[in-house]
């Protein structure tokens, strides 16, 4: 059955990342994002936006980042081979 989650947390950071290539795949699908946060730890995230049979999401990458107002760096490895910091 479906499920539905609502956060009601006052506090913590996000950080939404929105990727804008240049000739194809302008959505930067299937790109590899890692964050690196200031004490730190790293999270990895993978551009998707396939959630199933017929269904999909916005084209942007979400990172959790607690209690952190930024990360110390953020890399993208494009599926092209091409790496941004």
């Amino acid at each position: 059955p479906p499920t539905v989650c609502r956060n009601d947390g006052t506090g913590g950071h996000a950080l939404v990342v929105e990727l804008r290539g240049r000739v194809s795949n302008r959505h930067g699908i299937g790109a590899r994002l890692e964050a690196e946060l200031p004490d730190g730890t790293r999270q990895v995230r993978t551009l998707t936006i396939a959630r199933g049979y017929n269904a999909s999401s916005e084209p942007a990458v979400f990172f959790g980042l607690g209690g952190h107002d930024g990360v110390r760096r953020l890399t993208v490895y494009w599926p092209s081979g091409h790496v941004q910091v």
